[in-house]
């Protein structure tokens, strides 16, 4: 069964995932650090990371594109390359 989170973002409100959820606030209690996938997972999913890449990646793209509804906030997410990610 899915749970979904309101949150407001510059006046819309978006629904998200309770994964959704945990790694945006994950990255925005860690803002401006730069956060790998081995990071994101094991905070998020407190399981040991082990090939787990296309997991965040995929839940990092549905927050983009629930976030970046009128592009408003293109670059909320950046992808710091061969790093990981970073709000």
């Amino acid at each position: 069964m899915w749970q979904f989170l309101r949150e407001w973002v510059s006046g819309r409100e978006v629904k998200l995932t309770r994964k959704e959820y945990d790694i945006l606030e994950y990255m925005l209690r860690n803002k401006g650090q730069v956060l790998t996938m081995a990071q994101i997972y094991e905070a998020v999913w407190h399981e040991e990371f082990f090939c787990s890449e296309n997991a965040v990646m995929m839940h990092i793209a549905n927050l983009r594109n629930k976030l970046n509804w009128d592009n408003v906030h293109p670059d909320f997410i950046n992808t710091c390359w061969g790093r990981g990610y970073q709000i």
